[in-house]
């Protein structure tokens, strides 16, 4: 006993400063219990946070927005914009591989844009149709739809017109368009942007009922876009295709010694002479040959040539009055050669019948020669004196006949040779 009373002595002060010392602890008095803080702790320790309802600005203290915000510098944002009880992102939306069906955006329900379309808003706090202009042919009907241009990214939206306060003709549209349509009945389709990136892209028109084919410029009809400028019609709804749905489109059909379908003619006077065919080695090309060896009168023979108009012929081309894209030289155009540029010596003459015989007036086919002696004149231009004149049936013949003159000069035979020729025509 007597050995252990020194070290209970030794240890017994410290004892009870640590039984003091945890008391005043727990009665905190050495150390203050921090009052809790409201915070929202996230953590990988649990399956989430256990509630129906997760609230922001629980006590609706906030003033105009009530934002969540994904990272400091990224500053991506979902905003509720209290003022005009909306949600706004300022970032793109992705729905990861999903489609929004039958989707629609309404222009609001009050009054018309405020300021008209050529206004400019806010797209921050206000993302509506903010500037621009465009224009709109004919008579404006019930379900057009007008594309205008938005201030965000350059994105195009078309609006489709469902009612009309007035019948406008061949407008701009602008404010005074936009007054012209009743107030919220302008739907907005938000395509995405169409240009030569997105070019082959197809989207489904959920309005229009029909998948949209971006052509490098705009969304169209893939029917329209099968082979741009061959289609002209909107829609081939009974899936056939007949000449009114193609083109207009400028066609040259040539004709070369020995032509087919052709005869020759003496007119019974002053037809004494050779009508041969032969190749020209030097130039590379077919002709016919009238010469004669008589010194006194000049002798003529006639070529006929009977070409069946084409059954896609629409009409001959007007050279005057055609598109560039239609546009030609001549209706008629032939290639020939005379021996020397003497009238009296040798020549050639045109005329043109049509499919019911009919003679057209033609212009600058009488008295040709060469304008250098035995050099060939290609493509001589057989004009018609009023453009559209005559009638050219497909299936029948129209008739053109070359009279050829040639005399014997100084015992020079001067013949008069004819070439190719072509018709060029109007076809689909």
């Amino acid at each position: 006993m007597k050995s252990s009373i020194p070290f209970l002595k030794k240890h017994f002060k410290k004892l009870v400063a640590n039984i003091t010392t945890i008391s005043l602890m727990l009665l905190g008095v050495l150390v203050p219990i921090q009052e809790s803080q409201a915070r929202l702790i996230f953590t990988t320790e649990d399956d989430g946070v256990n509630a129906d309802v997760y609230h922001l600005d629980k006590d609706d203290t906030a003033t105009d927005f009530i934002d969540l915000e994904f990272g400091s510098t990224v500053g991506a944002r979902l905003r509720y914009n209290k003022a005009l009880d909306k949600f706004i992102l300022n970032r793109p939306l992705d729905l990861d591989g999903n489609e929004l069906l039958n989707f629609r955006i309404e222009n609001r329900s009050g009054a018309v844009i405020s300021g008209g379309i050529t206004g400019t808003t806010d797209v921050a706090t206000d993302p509506r149709l903010v500037s621009t202009s465009a224009d709109v042919t004919g008579t404006l009907s019930i379900g057009d739809y007008i594309k205008l241009a938005t201030g965000v990214n350059g994105n195009i939206v078309r609006y489709q017109v469902q009612s009309i306060a007035t019948g406008p003709t061949g407008f701009t549209v602008d404010q005074d368009m936009v007054s012209d349509i009743t107030a919220g009945t302008i739907l907005i389709d938000d395509a995405p942007i169409c240009n030569i990136a997105a070019e082959g892209r197809m989207i489904y028109d959920t309005d229009m009922n029909k998948m949209l084919f971006c052509d490098g410029a705009d969304w169209v009809d893939p029917a329209d876009a099968i082979q741009p400028g061959a289609i002209t019609s909107t829609e081939i709804a009974d899936e056939t295709i007949t000449f009114d749905d193609i083109a207009p489109r400028l066609a040259t059909e040539t004709l070369t010694p020995e032509f087919q379908n052709f005869t020759i003619f003496a007119d019974g006077s002053n037809n004494v002479g050779t009508l041969e065919s032969d190749y020209d080695n030097t130039n590379q090309r077919n002709f016919y040959r009238w010469s004669t060896q008589k010194s006194d009168v000049a002798q003529d023979y006639d070529l006929i040539v009977q070409w069946p108009v084409p059954e896609n012929f629409q009409r001959f081309c007007q050279p005057t009055t055609d598109t560039d894209d239609l546009d030609c030289d001549a209706e008629i155009q032939l290639d020939f050669r005379t021996n020397d540029t003497v009238i009296s010596n040798n020549k050639l003459d045109i005329t043109l019948l049509d499919t019911t015989g009919s003679a057209i007036a033609l212009t600058g086919t009488t008295d040709l020669v060469s304008t250098t002696a035995a050099t060939w004149v290609d493509n001589q231009s057989v004009v018609f004196a009023t453009e559209g004149d005559g009638t050219f049936t497909p299936g029948e013949y129209l008739t053109l006949q070359v009279k050829l003159t040639s005399i014997n000069s100084a015992d020079i035979t001067n013949p008069a040779d004819l070439g190719a020729i072509k018709f060029n025509y109007i076809a689909k």
